[in-house]
Protein backbone atom coordinates (compact mmCIF):
# COMPACT_ATOMS: atom_id res chain seq x y z
CA UNK A 1 0.00 0.00 0.00
CA UNK A 2 1.83 3.37 -1.13
CA UNK A 3 1.22 6.30 1.08
CA UNK A 4 2.58 9.43 0.13
CA UNK A 5 2.46 12.95 1.89
CA UNK A 6 3.26 16.67 1.48
CA UNK A 7 4.34 17.97 4.47
CA UNK A 8 4.44 22.27 4.44
CA UNK A 9 5.42 24.71 6.65
CA UNK A 10 6.00 28.69 6.32
CA UNK A 11 7.60 30.54 8.49
CA UNK A 12 8.83 33.59 6.01
CA UNK A 13 6.73 35.94 4.78
CA UNK A 14 7.48 39.27 2.27
CA UNK A 15 4.30 40.43 3.09
CA UNK A 16 4.67 43.23 5.87
CA UNK A 17 1.62 42.55 7.26
CA UNK A 18 2.45 39.04 7.61
CA UNK A 19 4.56 38.33 10.38
CA UNK A 20 7.09 35.71 10.23
CA UNK A 21 6.36 32.61 12.12
CA UNK A 22 8.55 30.42 14.74
CA UNK A 23 6.18 27.37 14.78
CA UNK A 24 5.89 26.19 11.19
CA UNK A 25 8.87 25.30 9.89
CA UNK A 26 9.28 22.82 12.84
CA UNK A 27 5.91 22.07 13.05
CA UNK A 28 6.16 20.52 9.61
CA UNK A 29 9.77 18.66 10.50
CA UNK A 30 8.15 16.87 13.49
CA UNK A 31 4.98 16.10 11.38
CA UNK A 32 7.44 14.58 8.42
CA UNK A 33 9.51 12.47 10.67
CA UNK A 34 6.43 11.20 12.80
CA UNK A 35 4.76 10.00 9.25
CA UNK A 36 8.14 8.63 8.17
CA UNK A 37 8.70 6.74 11.11
CA UNK A 38 4.78 4.95 11.04
CA UNK A 39 4.57 1.19 10.75
CA UNK A 40 2.83 1.92 7.19
CA UNK A 41 5.63 4.52 6.50
CA UNK A 42 4.84 7.91 4.33
CA UNK A 43 7.14 9.26 1.54
CA UNK A 44 7.09 12.72 2.52
CA UNK A 45 8.10 15.64 0.19
CA UNK A 46 9.03 18.57 2.61
CA UNK A 47 8.31 22.00 1.56
CA UNK A 48 10.70 24.08 1.53
CA UNK A 49 13.55 21.14 1.62
CA UNK A 50 16.90 21.59 2.41
CA UNK A 51 19.29 19.97 3.12
CA UNK A 52 20.80 19.18 7.02
CA UNK A 53 24.74 18.79 6.50
CA UNK A 54 24.73 18.30 10.20
CA UNK A 55 22.74 14.94 10.42
CA UNK A 56 23.02 14.45 6.53
CA UNK A 57 19.10 14.49 5.59
CA UNK A 58 16.58 16.71 4.00
CA UNK A 59 14.67 18.61 6.38
CA UNK A 60 12.16 21.80 6.44
CA UNK A 61 13.61 25.12 6.06
CA UNK A 62 12.63 27.89 8.34
CA UNK A 63 14.27 30.81 6.02
CA UNK A 64 13.21 29.23 2.87
CA UNK A 65 10.57 30.70 1.04
CA UNK A 66 7.61 29.21 -0.91
CA UNK A 67 5.84 30.28 -3.55
CA UNK A 68 2.21 29.90 -4.75
CA UNK A 69 3.73 27.83 -8.08
CA UNK A 70 5.62 25.80 -5.98
CA UNK A 71 2.75 25.04 -3.78
CA UNK A 72 0.24 24.72 -6.29
CA UNK A 73 3.06 22.09 -8.23
CA UNK A 74 3.37 20.02 -5.42
CA UNK A 75 -0.15 19.65 -4.28
CA UNK A 76 -1.59 18.50 -8.62
CA UNK A 77 1.67 16.21 -8.08
CA UNK A 78 0.39 14.60 -5.00
CA UNK A 79 -3.74 14.48 -5.92
CA UNK A 80 -3.80 14.50 -9.39
CA UNK A 81 -0.39 12.94 -10.83
CA UNK A 82 -0.02 13.01 -14.63
CA UNK A 83 1.40 9.25 -14.83
CA UNK A 84 -0.58 6.73 -13.93
CA UNK A 85 1.23 5.67 -10.79
CA UNK A 86 -1.40 6.64 -8.34
CA UNK A 87 -1.10 6.97 -4.39
CA UNK A 88 -3.47 4.49 -2.11
CA UNK A 89 -3.01 7.40 0.56
CA UNK A 90 -2.72 11.30 -0.29
CA UNK A 91 -1.63 13.40 3.14
CA UNK A 92 -1.14 17.35 3.04
CA UNK A 93 -0.22 19.40 5.85
CA UNK A 94 -0.19 22.48 6.18
CA UNK A 95 1.51 24.90 8.92
CA UNK A 96 1.62 28.82 8.50
CA UNK A 97 -0.49 31.76 7.63
CA UNK A 98 -4.25 31.30 6.61
CA UNK A 99 -6.11 34.15 4.84
CA UNK A 100 -9.95 35.07 3.96
CA UNK A 101 -11.05 37.56 1.43
CA UNK A 102 -13.83 38.96 3.00
CA UNK A 103 -14.91 40.34 -0.50
CA UNK A 104 -15.02 37.16 -2.19
CA UNK A 105 -15.37 35.14 0.38
CA UNK A 106 -12.62 32.73 0.28
CA UNK A 107 -9.83 31.26 2.24
CA UNK A 108 -6.32 31.11 1.50
CA UNK A 109 -3.32 29.06 2.15
CA UNK A 110 -1.09 31.78 2.14
CA UNK A 111 2.57 31.48 0.35
CA UNK A 112 5.82 33.15 0.79
CA UNK A 113 5.00 35.91 -1.91
CA UNK A 114 1.32 36.74 -1.12
CA UNK A 115 0.29 39.75 -1.28
CA UNK A 116 -3.23 40.87 -0.87
CA UNK A 117 -2.56 44.54 -1.83
CA UNK A 118 -1.85 43.15 -5.25
CA UNK A 119 -4.41 40.32 -5.88
CA UNK A 120 -2.02 37.43 -4.61
CA UNK A 121 -3.74 36.00 -1.33
CA UNK A 122 -1.74 32.13 -1.89
CA UNK A 123 -2.96 29.18 -2.74
CA UNK A 124 -6.99 29.01 -2.89
CA UNK A 125 -8.90 26.33 -0.78
CA UNK A 126 -11.37 26.49 -3.36
CA UNK A 127 -9.13 24.72 -6.03
CA UNK A 128 -8.11 22.47 -3.41
CA UNK A 129 -11.30 21.30 -2.80
CA UNK A 130 -12.12 20.77 -7.09
CA UNK A 131 -8.04 18.97 -6.19
CA UNK A 132 -9.82 16.61 -4.07
CA UNK A 133 -13.08 15.91 -5.92
CA UNK A 134 -11.71 15.25 -8.88
CA UNK A 135 -8.71 13.34 -6.99
CA UNK A 136 -8.04 9.35 -8.12
CA UNK A 137 -6.75 9.14 -4.80
CA UNK A 138 -9.09 7.25 -2.79
CA UNK A 139 -7.88 8.14 0.99
CA UNK A 140 -7.29 11.81 1.49
CA UNK A 141 -6.29 13.06 4.46
CA UNK A 142 -6.05 16.93 5.19
CA UNK A 143 -4.38 18.78 8.21
CA UNK A 144 -4.19 22.62 8.27
CA UNK A 145 -2.76 24.16 11.22
CA UNK A 146 -3.55 27.88 10.06
CA UNK A 147 -2.37 31.02 11.62
CA UNK A 148 -4.14 34.10 11.15
CA UNK A 149 -8.15 33.20 11.46
CA UNK A 150 -10.52 31.40 8.97
CA UNK A 151 -10.01 28.48 9.64
CA UNK A 152 -14.03 27.30 9.59
CA UNK A 153 -13.98 28.99 6.44
CA UNK A 154 -10.84 27.38 5.17
CA UNK A 155 -12.66 23.77 6.39
CA UNK A 156 -15.95 24.58 4.12
CA UNK A 157 -13.99 25.34 1.46
CA UNK A 158 -11.69 22.29 1.55
CA UNK A 159 -14.58 20.07 2.19
CA UNK A 160 -15.15 18.52 -0.84
CA UNK A 161 -18.62 16.41 0.65
CA UNK A 162 -19.43 12.79 1.03
CA UNK A 163 -18.49 10.44 -1.68
CA UNK A 164 -18.54 6.39 -1.25
CA UNK A 165 -15.50 6.26 -3.45
CA UNK A 166 -13.46 8.05 -1.23
CA UNK A 167 -12.17 7.90 2.84
CA UNK A 168 -11.66 11.58 3.85
CA UNK A 169 -10.23 12.84 7.53
CA UNK A 170 -9.91 16.90 7.41
CA UNK A 171 -8.82 18.79 10.66
CA UNK A 172 -8.73 22.34 10.58
CA UNK A 173 -6.84 24.48 13.74
CA UNK A 174 -10.28 26.88 14.21
CA UNK A 175 -13.18 28.65 13.45
CA UNK A 176 -13.31 31.46 11.18
CA UNK A 177 -13.52 34.57 13.89
CA UNK A 178 -10.75 32.43 15.88
CA UNK A 179 -6.78 32.77 15.96
CA UNK A 180 -5.04 29.63 15.74
CA UNK A 181 -2.40 29.88 18.05
CA UNK A 182 1.53 28.81 18.41
CA UNK A 183 2.38 27.72 22.07
CA UNK A 184 3.81 30.78 24.16
CA UNK A 185 7.14 28.69 23.66
CA UNK A 186 7.01 28.63 19.96
CA UNK A 187 7.80 25.47 19.43
CA UNK A 188 4.67 23.98 18.08
CA UNK A 189 1.29 25.53 16.49
CA UNK A 190 -1.41 24.34 19.42
CA UNK A 191 -3.34 22.29 17.40
CA UNK A 192 -0.17 20.40 16.03
CA UNK A 193 0.88 19.96 19.27
CA UNK A 194 -1.97 17.50 19.74
CA UNK A 195 -1.62 15.71 16.34
CA UNK A 196 1.85 14.98 17.09
CA UNK A 197 0.51 14.00 20.74
CA UNK A 198 -2.47 12.26 19.09
CA UNK A 199 0.27 10.36 16.65
CA UNK A 200 2.23 8.95 19.29
CA UNK A 201 1.48 5.29 19.08
CA UNK A 202 3.20 4.52 22.46
CA UNK A 203 0.30 5.94 24.19
CA UNK A 204 -2.09 2.91 23.14
CA UNK A 205 0.73 0.13 22.65
CA UNK A 206 -0.60 -2.80 19.83
CA UNK A 207 -3.36 -0.63 18.70
CA UNK A 208 -3.88 1.29 15.33
CA UNK A 209 -4.66 4.91 16.01
CA UNK A 210 -6.61 5.97 13.03
CA UNK A 211 -8.33 9.37 11.81
CA UNK A 212 -11.30 8.74 13.95
CA UNK A 213 -9.65 7.93 17.33
CA UNK A 214 -6.94 10.48 16.30
CA UNK A 215 -9.76 13.92 16.05
CA UNK A 216 -10.88 12.64 19.35
CA UNK A 217 -7.61 12.33 21.10
CA UNK A 218 -7.11 16.24 19.50
CA UNK A 219 -10.49 17.23 21.07
CA UNK A 220 -9.85 16.09 24.25
CA UNK A 221 -6.03 16.91 24.69
CA UNK A 222 -7.18 20.66 23.53
CA UNK A 223 -9.69 20.96 26.26
CA UNK A 224 -7.55 19.09 28.98
CA UNK A 225 -4.26 20.22 28.10
CA UNK A 226 -4.44 23.46 26.26
CA UNK A 227 -7.57 24.91 27.24
CA UNK A 228 -6.47 28.84 28.13
CA UNK A 229 -5.86 28.86 24.16
CA UNK A 230 -9.56 30.24 22.66
CA UNK A 231 -9.78 28.16 19.66
CA UNK A 232 -11.79 25.57 18.54
CA UNK A 233 -10.49 22.43 16.25
CA UNK A 234 -12.48 21.02 13.70
CA UNK A 235 -13.23 17.80 12.12
CA UNK A 236 -14.87 15.78 8.97
CA UNK A 237 -14.08 12.37 8.92
CA UNK A 238 -16.21 10.47 5.54
CA UNK A 239 -16.04 6.79 4.07
CA UNK A 240 -13.50 4.22 6.02
CA UNK A 241 -11.26 4.00 8.96
CA UNK A 242 -7.94 5.30 8.01
CA UNK A 243 -4.91 3.83 9.66
CA UNK A 244 -2.48 6.33 10.66
CA UNK A 245 0.31 4.69 12.95
CA UNK A 246 1.06 1.77 15.33
CA UNK A 247 3.57 -0.02 17.52
CA UNK A 248 5.21 -2.66 15.85
CA UNK A 249 5.89 -4.54 18.56
CA UNK A 250 2.25 -5.90 18.92
CA UNK A 251 1.71 -6.67 15.38
CA UNK A 252 4.43 -8.80 15.63
CA UNK A 253 3.37 -10.77 18.58
CA UNK A 254 -0.20 -11.18 16.77
CA UNK A 255 1.24 -12.52 14.05
CA UNK A 256 2.19 -15.53 15.93
CA UNK A 257 -0.54 -15.99 17.81
CA UNK A 258 -4.03 -17.83 16.99
CA UNK A 259 -6.69 -16.11 14.39
CA UNK A 260 -8.97 -13.76 16.17
CA UNK A 261 -12.19 -15.29 16.55
CA UNK A 262 -15.27 -14.66 14.02
CA UNK A 263 -17.24 -11.82 13.43
CA UNK A 264 -21.11 -12.55 14.28
CA UNK A 265 -23.97 -10.99 14.66
CA UNK A 266 -27.37 -11.51 16.82
CA UNK A 267 -30.34 -9.63 15.51
CA UNK A 268 -29.81 -7.60 13.32
CA UNK A 269 -32.36 -9.48 10.75
CA UNK A 270 -35.30 -7.61 12.93
CA UNK A 271 -34.27 -4.14 11.83
CA UNK A 272 -36.68 -1.98 9.51
CA UNK A 273 -35.31 -0.87 6.24
CA UNK A 274 -34.26 2.91 6.68
CA UNK A 275 -36.45 3.84 3.47
CA UNK A 276 -35.18 8.00 3.37
CA UNK A 277 -32.60 9.36 5.19
CA UNK A 278 -31.29 13.01 4.94
CA UNK A 279 -29.05 15.17 6.93
CA UNK A 280 -27.12 14.50 10.62
CA UNK A 281 -24.16 13.20 8.75
CA UNK A 282 -22.08 15.58 10.73
CA UNK A 283 -23.74 14.01 14.36
CA UNK A 284 -23.04 10.44 12.93
CA UNK A 285 -19.52 11.69 12.34
CA UNK A 286 -19.18 13.12 16.02
CA UNK A 287 -20.82 9.79 17.39
CA UNK A 288 -18.12 7.57 15.21
CA UNK A 289 -15.76 8.66 16.38
CA UNK A 290 -16.54 8.47 19.90
CA UNK A 291 -17.34 5.40 20.22
CA UNK A 292 -14.47 4.32 18.21
CA UNK A 293 -12.04 6.23 20.98
CA UNK A 294 -10.64 3.27 22.88
CA UNK A 295 -9.08 5.71 25.67
CA UNK A 296 -12.70 5.58 27.64
CA UNK A 297 -13.79 2.19 26.79
CA UNK A 298 -16.65 0.95 27.55
CA UNK A 299 -19.26 3.32 26.63
CA UNK A 300 -22.73 3.74 26.96
CA UNK A 301 -24.42 6.32 24.19
CA UNK A 302 -28.00 7.21 24.92
CA UNK A 303 -30.02 8.40 22.28
CA UNK A 304 -32.90 10.39 24.46
CA UNK A 305 -36.07 12.10 22.11
CA UNK A 306 -39.74 12.35 21.66
CA UNK A 307 -41.04 9.58 19.47
CA UNK A 308 -41.05 9.94 16.22
CA UNK A 309 -37.82 11.74 16.02
CA UNK A 310 -35.80 9.41 14.31
CA UNK A 311 -34.02 8.00 17.30
CA UNK A 312 -33.50 4.45 15.90
CA UNK A 313 -33.32 5.56 12.60
CA UNK A 314 -30.05 6.93 13.62
CA UNK A 315 -28.33 4.39 15.59
CA UNK A 316 -29.33 2.27 12.31
CA UNK A 317 -27.51 4.51 10.04
CA UNK A 318 -24.76 4.64 12.71
CA UNK A 319 -24.25 0.69 12.53
CA UNK A 320 -23.60 1.03 8.84
CA UNK A 321 -21.04 3.81 9.44
CA UNK A 322 -19.30 1.39 11.98
CA UNK A 323 -19.03 -0.91 9.17
CA UNK A 324 -22.29 -3.28 9.88
CA UNK A 325 -24.47 -4.23 6.96
CA UNK A 326 -27.79 -5.36 7.87
CA UNK A 327 -29.18 -7.05 4.64
CA UNK A 328 -27.85 -9.56 5.03
CA UNK A 329 -26.70 -9.38 8.52
CA UNK A 330 -22.60 -8.69 7.84
CA UNK A 331 -19.69 -7.41 9.99
CA UNK A 332 -17.65 -5.72 6.94
CA UNK A 333 -13.46 -6.03 6.92
CA UNK A 334 -13.80 -2.34 8.01
CA UNK A 335 -15.96 -3.43 10.60
CA UNK A 336 -13.29 -3.25 14.71
CA UNK A 337 -16.03 -4.88 16.50
CA UNK A 338 -16.13 -8.56 16.78
CA UNK A 339 -19.76 -9.29 17.49
CA UNK A 340 -22.88 -6.87 17.45
CA UNK A 341 -26.59 -7.19 18.79
CA UNK A 342 -29.74 -6.02 18.47
CA UNK A 343 -32.99 -5.96 20.71
CA UNK A 344 -36.01 -4.21 20.14
CA UNK A 345 -38.41 -4.32 23.57
CA UNK A 346 -42.31 -3.39 23.13
CA UNK A 347 -44.56 -2.73 25.90
CA UNK A 348 -44.99 -5.73 28.06
CA UNK A 349 -41.37 -6.90 27.36
CA UNK A 350 -39.59 -7.65 31.14
CA UNK A 351 -36.24 -6.63 32.10
CA UNK A 352 -35.65 -10.51 32.14
CA UNK A 353 -36.41 -10.99 28.41
CA UNK A 354 -33.74 -8.32 28.00
CA UNK A 355 -31.05 -9.84 30.15
CA UNK A 356 -31.86 -13.45 28.82
CA UNK A 357 -30.71 -12.02 25.27
CA UNK A 358 -27.93 -10.35 26.28
CA UNK A 359 -26.73 -13.46 27.98
CA UNK A 360 -27.18 -16.12 24.77
CA UNK A 361 -25.86 -13.07 22.74
CA UNK A 362 -22.93 -12.88 24.67
CA UNK A 363 -21.98 -16.72 24.66
CA UNK A 364 -22.49 -15.93 28.94
CA UNK A 365 -22.78 -19.47 30.33
CA UNK A 366 -22.82 -20.28 34.11
CA UNK A 367 -23.07 -23.58 36.37
CA UNK A 368 -26.09 -22.37 37.86
CA UNK A 369 -29.57 -20.67 36.56
CA UNK A 370 -28.67 -16.61 37.72
CA UNK A 371 -31.82 -15.99 39.44
CA UNK A 372 -31.87 -11.99 40.37
CA UNK A 373 -31.62 -9.29 38.66
CA UNK A 374 -28.31 -8.24 40.01
CA UNK A 375 -26.76 -11.26 38.96
CA UNK A 376 -27.75 -10.80 35.25
CA UNK A 377 -26.56 -7.32 35.32
CA UNK A 378 -23.40 -8.20 36.15
CA UNK A 379 -22.51 -11.09 34.24
CA UNK A 380 -23.51 -9.25 31.53
CA UNK A 381 -21.13 -6.45 32.64
CA UNK A 382 -17.94 -9.29 32.65
CA UNK A 383 -19.00 -10.56 29.28
CA UNK A 384 -18.62 -7.01 27.41
CA UNK A 385 -15.07 -6.51 29.31
CA UNK A 386 -14.23 -9.92 27.29
CA UNK A 387 -14.80 -8.96 23.52
CA UNK A 388 -15.20 -5.75 21.60
CA UNK A 389 -18.83 -5.74 20.42
CA UNK A 390 -22.12 -3.11 19.84
CA UNK A 391 -25.21 -3.64 22.10
CA UNK A 392 -28.12 -1.82 20.49
CA UNK A 393 -31.20 -1.68 23.07
CA UNK A 394 -34.07 0.04 21.07
CA UNK A 395 -37.01 1.52 23.02
CA UNK A 396 -35.32 0.49 26.02
CA UNK A 397 -37.81 2.69 27.93
CA UNK A 398 -40.05 0.31 27.63
CA UNK A 399 -38.98 -1.72 30.03
CA UNK A 400 -39.25 0.73 32.75
CA UNK A 401 -42.47 1.86 34.95
CA UNK A 402 -43.89 4.88 33.83
CA UNK A 403 -43.12 8.25 35.23
CA UNK A 404 -46.77 7.93 37.40
CA UNK A 405 -46.12 4.42 38.85
CA UNK A 406 -44.84 4.34 41.99
CA UNK A 407 -41.77 1.70 41.06
CA UNK A 408 -40.67 4.51 38.23
CA UNK A 409 -37.41 4.20 36.91
CA UNK A 410 -37.38 0.61 37.93
CA UNK A 411 -37.58 -2.10 35.10
CA UNK A 412 -39.89 -4.13 34.64
CA UNK A 413 -39.72 -7.76 35.66
CA UNK A 414 -41.96 -11.47 35.37
CA UNK A 415 -40.57 -12.09 39.22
Amino acid sequence: MSRDALVVGISTYQYPKLNKLEAPAKDAEDIAQCLESSLLPFQVKRLPEIVDKENNRLKVGKKTEVSLTQLKQELFKLFKPKGSVITDTGLFYFSGHGLYNKRRKEGYLATSDANPDQGNWGFPLYTLRKLLQDSPVRQQIIWLDCCHSGSLIVLNEANPGKDPDHSRCFIAASRDIEVAYQLVSGSHGVLTDALLQGLDPNRVPGQWINNLSLCDYVSQYLQKVHPTYPQKPLFINDGQVINLSRTPEKQESESKSDPPPPKTTVGLENIAEIPVWVGRDALIQELKAKLLSRETAPKVLAIIGQGGIGKTSLGVKLLESLGVQLQPPNLTETCVYEKVLYFKTYPGTSFDSVAEFLLRGLDIETAEPLKTPEEKIRNVLEGLTKQRGVVVLDNLEDILHPAHDANAGKALSEE
